[in-house]
């Protein structure tokens, strides 16, 4: 049966993650995405006007998904805010490690040379997860779970490139290190440096 136009789309979403995730291909070209769906290359404009179009697609289905892990890791209000911080940078592990074709795309010349929509789409990834961070961190401070000293922006972009440099070295090693494993060692130090000391006396 013919897939429809939004099947079709997805497939090829899918399949431009699956490529920059394999090694073994040097270039991200439509006609690589094509000959992986045995589609002619002219049946990928079917879907996509051209390759800013496919990639600026690839990047909105990334940061949908991305979305929905944040609000889904902080969505139990019974949780502290040590707890829920915890859980976003695993949520945020977690994906990049069910799709190693994101880690590879985020850092790519697609989007250091490419059209300035995809890079505002990948700042607005950054940017949203910083907020959602820095939020989560000043509560922290409020509640006096963290220390009272903290800048909140400044902690929440501490944590976010710790978190990027894991997932560069993860890329730069073809995936062959367990990224969960490393985040979830990093962990205790990253909490830890947040921690309030006097906090048990409170």
């Amino acid at each position: 049966m013919r897939k429809s136009h939004e099947d079709r789309k997805s497939e090829i979403i899918q399949a431009t993650l699956d490529i920059a995730a394999d090694a073994k291909f040097k270039k991200l070209t439509t006609q690589v995405i094509a000959d992986k769906l045995n589609l002619s290359q002219p049946a990928i404009f079917k879907h996509f006007k051209n390759n800013d179009t496919l990639f600026l697609s690839v990047f909105e289905w990334v940061a949908g998904k991305i979305f929905a892990k944040f609000e889904a890791s902080v969505s139990d209000e019974n949780d502290l805010p040590k707890a829920r911080l915890e859980k976003l940078i695993t949520a945020q592990i977690g994906f990049i490690k069910s799709r190693p074709g994101v880690a590879r795309l985020i850092f790519s010349n697609h989007v250091y040379k490419g059209p300035k929509k995809l890079k505002l789409v990948v700042q607005k990834i950054m940017t949203l997860y910083i907020q959602k961070i820095s939020q989560v961190i000043e509560e922290g401070v409020q509640c006096g779970q963290f220390r009272q000293d903290i800048d909140p922006d400044v902690a929440a972009r501490l944590v976010v490139s710790t978190i990027q440099g894991i997932i560069v070295r993860w890329s730069v090693h073809d995936f062959k290190f367990d990224i969960q494993d490393e985040a979830q060692s990093l962990l205790p130090l990253v909490l830890g440096a947040l921690d309030n000391p006097d906090q048990e006396k409170l």
